[in-house]
This record gives C-alpha cells, sequence and structure tokens, in this order.
C-alpha cells in the first residue's frame, strides 16, 4: 500500500511539472488517430473535401510462415495439456477499407491460419481457421459526432503493455511476440470532438450481451493542458463493480511519461478462495482495488544517427493480484467445481492442488497474476543495415522472482519481403509464474511478404 501510496504521490507530482514545462510535443503521436479534428483554412477546406468525397477501396495484408520450437521442461502442466515442442504454421491477415463519401467508411480485417502440426483429436487433420478480428463501419454527423459500429480494438489507456484503465478489450496486449492480431470487441463508438483541446469518447460494448442489461458502457473525458494531455473514464456494467480512470500523457526533460490508475470497490474478476480446504472461484466485493502503470522512455542518438535508440521502462501495480503465490502450494484439495476443460476436453476431478485449479478453470491471466511487475523495452533502428531492427526486452514477476527474457531482429526490404528471428528464455523459479508451465525457452523464425 505504501508503494501505491507513493507512485500516486508521483503522479500528481508529475502532472504539476508536466503542466510547468514549456516543452514541444509531437501531437501526431499523441493523437495518432484519425478521432483528432484540426482547424483548418478554406484552401484546406478544398483539398480535403475532394479527397473525403472521392470513393476508393484498399486491399492489403500480408502472409507469414513461422517455425517455432519450445524447450520444454517434463511438468505435469506440459503432460496434461499436450503442449508441443515443434510447431510449424502459417498466419495470413487480409485488410479491406472502403471508403466513401463524406468521410464514411468500412474497414475489415481477417486472418486465416494454417497450423501445419498434427491434431490428435481429430484424426491426424491440420488445422486450418478463419477468423475475424476487426469489421466495423465509421460515419459521422456534420463531421461533429463520429461513429463506429462493429467490432474493433480500440486504443484506450496511455501506456505500452499494462492499461489498467482499460475495460473495454477482451484481449489484454502480450508481451512475448506473437503473429496473431489482437481480437476486437463488439460495439458502438462515439466520439466528439473539440478542436484539439478536447475530446469526449463513449464505447457500448456488446460482446456477450443477450439482452439490454448485458451491455456494458464506457466513457472517457480527454484534454489538453499546455503540452499534456489527461483523461478521466468511466466503466460499468449491471452485476459489476464501476471502474473509474485517469491517465496522463507528456514529456518532461526529454523523457516521454506515460501513466495511468484505477479505481474500483471491489473486483470484477474470479479469484481462487479456500474456505477450510475446498477450492472455489468467488468475486471479491468487499474491498477497494487499485491498479497503476507508469511508463518512461526516451529516444537516443546512437552511431550518430538521431533517435535510433529507444530505450522504455514499465512499471505496474495491481491491486487485484495475489499477495502469495498459489502456483507453488502442493497440498491437495477438495473442488467445488469439478468439470475442467483443458484443450476441448472436459474431465472430472474432484481434488488436486491449486495450480490445477486455477488452470483447469481459467483463472490464470499472464502479467495480471501477482501485484508488483516491472518491464524493459529497447528498440535499436537500423541495426546492421537500415532494413533491420534489433529488440532486447524483459519483463519481471517480481514477488515470484520469475523473468522473461526476450530478444528480436526484424527484417522488411524496399520488395516489402519480411523475416524475423524472436528468442525468449524463461527464467527464475519454477514455480514462479514464467517457469511454471514447463517453458525453458522457445524460438520463433519467421519469413514474410507484405501486400
Amino acid at each position: 500500500m505504501k508503494k501505491l501510496i507513493l507512485l500516486l504521490f508521483f503522479l500528481l507530482l508529475l502532472s504539476d511539472h508536466l503542466l510547468a514545462a514549456d516543452v514541444q510535443i509531437n501531437e501526431d503521436e499523441l493523437f495518432s488517430e484519425e478521432n483528432t479534428v484540426i482547424e483548418l483554412n478554406s484552401n484546406q477546406h478544398t483539398t480535403v473535401n475532394e479527397t473525403l468525397n472521392r470513393k476508393d477501396l484498399a486491399i492489403s495484408g500480408d502472409i507469414t510462415s513461422a517455425f517455432s520450437y519450445s524447450k520444454m521442461d517434463k511438468s505435469l502442466y506440459s503432460i496434461v495439456t499436450s503442449t508441443k515442442s515443434l510447431r510449424p504454421y502459417m498466419v495470413g491477415d487480409f485488410f479491406l477499407d472502403a471508403r466513401l463519401k463524406d468521410g464514411y467508411k468500412a474497414f475489415g480485417s481477417f486472418e486465416l491460419k494454417y497450423d501445419a502440426a498434427l491434431d490428435e483429436k481429430n484424426s491426424r487433420e491440420k488445422q486450418a481457421t478463419l477468423s475475424t478480428k476487426e469489421l466495423f463501419a465509421d460515419f459521422n454527423f456534420n463531421r461533429n459526432l463520429y461513429l463506429r459500429a462493429g467490432k474493433q480494438v480500440l486504443s484506450w489507456g496511455q501506456c505500452y503493455l499494462w492499461n489498467p484503465t482499460d475495460m473495454i478489450n477482451v484481449e489484454n496486449k502480450s508481451f512475448v511476440h506473437k503473429l496473431e492480431s489482437r481480437e476486437g470487441t463488439y460495439g458502438i463508438k462515439g466520439h466528439i470532438p473539440f478542436g484539439t483541446a478536447v475530446n469526449i469518447y463513449g464505447f457500448a460494448n456488446m460482446e456477450d450481451a443477450d439482452e439490454g442489461g448485458d451491455v456494458a458502457g464506457a466513457g472517457k473525458f480527454e484534454f489538453l493542458v499546455h503540452s499534456t494531455e489527461m483523461a478521466f473514464s468511466v466503466w460499468g456494467k449491471r452485476e459489476f463493480n464501476p471502474v473509474y480512470g485517469y491517465d496522463i500523457s507528456g514529456r518532461l526533460l526529454g523523457i516521454d511519461i506515460k501513466g495511468e490508475l484505477s479505481y474500483s470497490h471491489g473486483s470484477n474478476k474470479e479469484k481462487l478462495v479456500n474456505e477450510n480446504g475446498l477450492l472455489s472461484a468467488k468475486i471479491d466485493d468487499g474491498k477497494d482495488i487499485y491498479k497503476a502503470s507508469i511508463n518512461l522512455g526516451r529516444d537516443f542518438d546512437f552511431g550518430e544517427k538521431a533517435n535510433r535508440l529507444n530505450v522504455s521502462v514499465e512499471m505496474f501495480y495491481n491491486g487485484d493480484g495475489y499477495s502469495d503465490n498459489p502456483l507453488e502450494e502442493r497440498t491437495l484439495y477438495l473442488y467445488e467445481d469439478r468439470v475442467f476443460d483443458i484443450n476441448g476436453t472436459q474431465i472430472n476431478l474432484p481434488a488436486g492442488d491449486m495450480r490445477t485449479y486455477l488452470f483447469g478453470h481459467g483463472l490464470y491471466e499472464a502479467n495480471y497474476f501477482s501485484k508488483y511487475y516491472a518491464a524493459l523495452f529497447i528498440t535499436l533502428r537500423e541495426f546492421i543495415t537500415s532494413d533491420m531492427a534489433l529488440t532486447l526486452n524483459t519483463i519481471s514477476n517480481i514477488e515470484h522472482q520469475s523473468y522473461i527474457l526476450s530478444s528480436g531482429l526484424s527484417y522488411k526490404n524496399i520488395n516489402n519481403l519480411t523475416a524475423g528471428l524472436s528468442i525468449n528464455r524463461y527464467l527464475g523459479d519454477k514455480d514462479g509464474e514464467y517457469r511454471v508451465g514447463g517453458k525453458s525457452y522457445d524460438i520463433l523464425v519467421t519469413t514474410g511478404i507484405v501486400f
């Protein structure tokens, strides 16, 4: 709790310094979405109107062939889940972007995935899946109210990895590099801009809604003070505890600073509960839940090239995380819910340890399991050649003393050919978050084309 108070004090103190600092902010970065409305002169209006009233259909995408290898320990978890050490597969992402008159548009993101590994459950058939990641339509009313309806991935929160103010997206950001795109959420987003100084956002989340009362709602009031962007937000849903948020983004002494804070009275997710030797999953409605993240980043000149090296550090406090480590518990308990879904197969287990109950009932969420986390991200652009980039990242579950060291090379030439290499090393206590799955290291090699 003391660390949280210090973090809150730092954010408040930081906001005062950011507001007072007369520094230059890259507003293109702050308002990277199409949501920002800019004041134009009459000549610019003519050009913009001609562009907005022109119909256009663009088709693009990428196809990537991948080969991954994982070194697995002989743990019970890896045996039960039948985790494969070798996996060849392909991922293709296809984008349709239709631009209509008056700023209307439609967008679709579709992903085709082919897994060349044998599927033992389906008589040695290969796995090929087609999924819709995003599919939405944009329209506006006299350019004063902008609406986006459909399945979409929202930008909600400022930090790079942890977004405690984001209660909307169905899939959190991943630390480990993955080829698959993030899954979108179905709903309607509204945006009312007031120049570049003030923006009001709202979102009606209809994902998994069977009736009107199941629709979740979120709102955000975003504003600029000098060169600092701040926002207050709220999220609510029937039979859930409302979540209130605050985020800030600015620059101080050449350092890009982003922070988020959320609060709710009571949790909104089930956690493992031990009641006299009986394990169950329940939501704790009786305590205040604080979550906070902060990201400090800066570009550096390297090798006589400006802004070639980027370094950022991010820290996360999760008030809804476990203060102990149930993954290391070996005691046998009775299970309240004895039906487990493991790789699509339902099995009945009357008793077992805490680890089995957590994974078997989907109570584990990567990078949100404990209370204290930290991550470091390093990117070196134009590594060896101008078409290559090097990344060196690490993440730590501080309480478990569990770590992932990740290194990667990415290449893309002028012909839109791509290649990549990613190596992840899992370190620390074998009962810690990042080792409990049985992985020692994994390697991902990719080649592809962008069109």
